[in-house]
């Protein structure tokens, strides 16, 4: 699975550090996410060539918009940045329409809805994963490997052009020239942001912090299933690492990809 247009998020968090760990955990589990998300999709209905979606980063109140297309397997990024500004462009956007269109109307809808959040398993029963993670480490599948070529982008207009491309014939189906276009575009485009694109290296500690907030677990709860009480809060103040069983523990019981 392909994904493009990280200079969104490579952006968003140059402008709101705050939101950098949020964003780097979403990108570094996507690959793992979204193949495990295309498998399903493609099980129940085979026949849909694209999808759009969003997802929601929980802790801070951000959010990442893309699109999809499965025939090139590959995930476009439309959009990063806070719910607030999200609800600010969709309040623009109403606005704006009912400037050209005075006799509209809109009626608001409103409900409530409640959900029971269940309590994180035990430790003790938790399947440890085969492999931890490391700070970083993004993964793209592929059929083939990347062969460099004449047609790399040697500028950053020339990569904006060609992502501004993509994104205008990415819901193209097989068989016309454009879809061919976008086959030769995206290996370069992901060529590139691998290779050019800057984005801060990732600190799990601060993952790990990120979604112990998320899920409301102190760090009283670690203890004794993960390790002592003085281990935790040495782990917790970057003071001292957890032994690899630990590691994994925490990782799972956090739903930490």
């Amino acid at each position: 699975m392909y994904l493009i247009a990280k200079n969104k998020i490579a952006e968003y968090i140059e402008l709101h550090p705050e939101a950098q760990t949020a964003f780097l955990n979403w990108l570094r589990e996507f690959p793992a996410r979204e193949n495990e998300s295309m498998a399903r999709q493609l099980e129940h209905t085979p026949h849909e060539m694209f999808w759009t979606g969003g997802a929601g980063l929980a802790t801070g109140g951000y959010q990442v918009e893309y699109q999809g297309n499965y025939a090139l397997k590959t995930t476009c990024i439309l959009w990063a940045g806070s719910i607030d500004e999200k609800l600010a462009r969709e309040q623009a956007k109403r606005d704006e329409y009912k400037i050209l269109h005075p006799d509209s109307w809109e009626v608001e809808v409103s409900f409530e809805m409640s959900i029971e959040v269940p309590v994180p398993g035990h430790p003790d029963n938790i399947v440890e994963p085969e492999e931890i993670y490391p700070a970083g480490k993004l993964v793209e599948t592929a059929e083939t490997s990347y062969i460099e070529s004449d047609l790399d982008f040697k500028t950053k207009a020339e990569y904006e052009n060609a992502l501004n491309r993509a994104v205008e014939i990415f819901n193209v189906l097989p068989g016309v020239p454009e879809f061919d276009e976008l086959a030769l575009l995206i290996p370069l485009i992901v060529h590139y942001e691998q290779s050019k694109l800057i984005l801060p290296e990732i600190d799990m500690l601060n993952v790990v912090k990120y979604m112990m907030k998320e899920l409301e677990i102190i760090p009283q709860y670690l203890t004794p299933f993960i390790a002592t009480e003085e281990e935790i809060r040495l782990f917790l103040a970057g003071q001292q690492p957890l032994g690899d069983k630990a590691l994994r523990k925490l990782y799972k019981m956090l739903s930490i990809r």
